[in-house]
């Protein structure tokens, strides 16, 4: 999906890699996606660079690379109940 490296689960995509960034879908408004959005470097996945974000994916750069499986369980777990 994107043209890119991604996590799914039962078809679903939850994360992805851009560059040297892990874009994970946290869902806009959820304590999570302010969280991630509050890292350094952190910002709202543009894959186009046309400034038309995704509104619900957090793009985690590589310095926040610790964050990722917590940012990627999180994003699993949002898809209704997969994950833990």
């Amino acid at each position: 999906m994107f043209g890119a490296r991604a996590l799914k689960a039962h078809g679903k995509v939850f994360a992805c890699l851009n560059g040297d960034a892990l874009a994970v879908k946290l869902g806009v408004g959820t304590p999570a996606h302010t969280e991630a959005l509050s890292l350094p470097g952190s910002e709202l996945f543009d894959l186009s660079g046309a400034g038309r974000p995704f509104k619900d994916w957090v793009a985690l750069p590589a310095a926040q690379a610790g964050t990722w499986p917590h940012y990627a369980e999180t994003g699993l777990a949002g898809l209704g109940g997969l994950g833990g």
